[in-house]
């Protein structure tokens, strides 16, 4: 992957955590997808994520809904969409096991 990396893959801690289902009060979960904060910001996904789930910071705690996530997919455009493609079966996964994934900030 070149945007997500796996528990495995990060070093540091600017990094954004896509938790599988509701989080659970723990960080560093091995079934997570990772972003780091630059990406976030520079691909525009940030922003897009600002839209599209209401009172998401990225410093918080947001969970994301099969309805939100559709949203997200279908108004990403450019780097953002192509960030976003890399996440879609991993997103997919989640929210047919879960219902909706976490977004852990910073």
């Amino acid at each position: 992957m070149n945007y997500f990396k796996t528990k495995d893959e990060i070093e540091g801690t600017d990094w954004h955590e896509f938790y599988r289902g509701k989080w659970d009060s723990k960080f560093w979960s091995d079934s997570s997808l990772y972003i780091d904060d630059d990406t976030m910001r520079d691909s525009g996904l940030g922003r897009l994520l600002r839209e599209q789930i209401p009172g998401y910071s990225k410093y918080g705690i947001s969970v994301v809904s099969a309805e939100q996530w559709e949203r997200i997919l279908t108004s990403a455009e450019g780097d953002t969409a192509q960030v976003i493609a890399e996440a879609a079966q991993w997103a997919l996964d989640a929210l047919e096991e879960c219902g909706y994934f976490t977004i852990l900030g910073l």
